[in-house]
């Protein structure tokens, strides 16, 4: 029984050495893994679900579901042989394997959740780069288990037909995978953090609001205000009438090289909105006077 040489075990299958006594062991060790696992995490119930919760919960069927039917695909589908034996040999000895990877998840997750979360006593809530990190490693593992599935259909080449394998080709191929799938996460992550959030700004209240706050910069004098050009942003939190709270970010800058100043004004409410603010401007001339473009 192999734990963790796939090119042993993939000769093997390859030569049809690979009976149903010799399945037996990976079939029981498979299963005791599977209960093992799962009543482990039945100790652990959440306590605090959000929409990552949901969101991992789903991706925790798919990916398996995909996953396997990806495998049979690369087994040559109906047309293919000996489907539950390298699925299950070559998932658990790929698994074996893949088990380093996991314990680099999992150390990237205890480093994040302790500087997102310090040393909190309540439940952790879920979070996009668990579900990130999580959902990477799950579809790299049935991808890893597909590749391998097919190969073993191909006729095994001889001493002097193989080809020398190049560990730079595969660091840079697996570089790029990476990439990709940084890319997708994070897309995936703007658009559910987007979508997630009402979009309930009030515009007509804000509108009021803003200008209020132009308006108090705008009376300022002129000297005061050409300090503001080269500072930060400044960042002024108000609760209206309504008892919305509001992030207004008010930025001066030269109007094209003369002697105009421009304040530029922002507003959210924190929700969709701080997404793509509201924005205003007003300038302030040097004889003092404010003018609304």
């Amino acid at each position: 029984m192999y734990f963790w040489d796939i090119e042993s075990l993939k000769e093997d299958i390859r030569r049809g050495e690979f009976t149903d006594k010799e399945l037996m062991p990976y079939i029981v060790l498979s299963v005791v893994l599977y209960i093992l696992g799962t009543e482990f995490t039945a100790y652990f119930p959440y306590e605090n679900i959000n929409i990552w919760t949901y969101l991992l919960s789903i991706l925790n069927i798919l990916i398996p579901l995909g996953g396997t039917l990806y495998v049979y695909k690369k087994n040559g589908g109906a047309k293919g042989n000996n489907f539950a034996s390298k699925y299950i040999s070559i998932g658990l000895v790929v698994g074996f394997r893949f088990l380093v990877y996991l314990v680099l998840v999992i150390m990237l997750l205890i480093i994040y959740w302790y500087f997102s979360f310090g040393e909190q006593e309540e439940e952790m809530p879920t979070t996009f780069v668990e579900v990130a990190l999580s959902s990477s490693w799950y579809v790299l593992l049935y991808y890893q288990i597909a590749k391998h599935t097919e190969e073993t259909n191909t006729i095994p080449a001889t001493t002097d037909d193989r080809k020398p394998k190049n560990i730079y080709f595969k660091i840079l191929k697996w570089f790029f995978v990476g990439i990709f799938l940084l890319i997708v996460s994070i897309i995936l992550y703007l658009a559910i953090e987007y979508y997630s959030v009402p979009d309930d700004l009030n515009k007509e209240e804000a509108n009021k609001v803003l200008n209020k706050q132009l308006d108090i910069y705008c009376k300022k004098p002129y000297s005061e205000l050409t300090t503001l050009i080269e500072s930060e942003s400044t960042y002024i939190q108000i609760e209206a009438d309504s008892g919305t709270n509001y992030q207004i970010e008010i930025q001066a800058y030269k109007e094209n090289n003369n002697s105009d100043i421009l304040l530029f004004g922002t507003i959210d409410n924190g929700n969709r909105s701080a997404y793509h603010p509201m924005v205003d401007t007003v300038v302030k001339k040097i004889t003092e006077e404010c003018v609304r473009e």
